[in-house]
Order: structure tokens, then sequence, then C-alpha cells
């Protein structure tokens, strides 16, 4: 498997600094079965870490900023993976956050024919409810990619 045309099944986006109601994205990423043999479906798991600019002056932890990123667009080959239900696996607090992305269980995707591609596309947003204190923390989302196999 590759994604954005390259070995490796784990993309990094990063999202720090930003101003309330700053977006990341849409960000695409080509997903491509360079094998000979098609997937059957695909498992997307999420991690993240701190990306602070003033790691010593950190007012906030990784999980608290990750919840203040409101995740505004999820989608695997054209369909909208965002509900309302992967709030209800993380910290249910209203909106779908990167917080919650690392809870919920996305495997079970929809797989990859042999030599065939599908889009992956997110966006994040700073909810624009955030205090300006913490605009200076952010957080590394790594979105890894399993294929699995007939």
């Amino acid at each position: 498997m590759k994604t954005n045309d390259e070995d490796g099944v784990s993309q990094i986006l990063s999202a720090s600094s930003l101003a309330c109601g700053e977006t990341v994205g849409p960000c695409t990423i080509v997903l491509k079965n360079s094998g000979s043999v098609g997937g059957q479906s695909l498992d997307v798991a999420f991690y993240y870490e701190d990306s602070d600019v003033f790691p010593n002056e950190d007012p906030m932890t990784a999980d608290a900023t990750a919840a203040m990123i409101e995740v505004t667009m999820l989608e695997y080959g054209g369909t909208s993976l965002l509900s309302s239900e992967i709030d209800l696996y993380g910290n249910c607090n209203g909106w779908t956050d990167v917080n919650d992305l690392m809870l919920f269980d996305f495997s079970g995707q929809v797989g990859i024919d042999a030599l065939m591609t599908n889009d992956f596309i997110i966006e994040v947003r700073l909810r624009s409810d955030t205090a300006p204190v913490c605009q200076d923390d952010g957080i590394d989302l790594t979105i890894t990619f399993v294929l699995n196999q007939q």
C-alpha cells in the first residue's frame, strides 16, 4: 500500500499555532493498493501528540488541545465518515473533535482493488470559542491505514 505515492501506511497532519476558527485542510491522502491482490477492507486509526510552539509554557495537554480541534470533514472514497455517534465514543462535548477520532473504531471501511486508488480527505478547525491563550498549543495527528487482503 502507498499513501500519496510513497511507501508507508501513515501520514501526519500538523495543527499547531492556529488562530481561533482557523482551518487546516482539506487535506487529501491518496491511498493506493500497489499490490496484485485486492484489499477486502481498510482500517483507519488515529494517534496524536503535542506539537506546541512553546512546549515549556504549555497551558493545555494534548488531549485538551485535541478536544478543541473540530473535525469538519472526514471522507473516504467520496463517503462522509462523520456522524454524531463518533462524539459519543469520545468526550461527548457536542462536536466531533480529534480526541474522538482516536477513540472511535474506523475499521472495516471498503477495501481497494489491486492497483487502484481511493481518496481519504480530512479537514480540521480550531474552534472559535477557544481561549486565545491556547493558540500556541497544537498537535500532530498521525493517520494510519491498514489494507486487509481477501
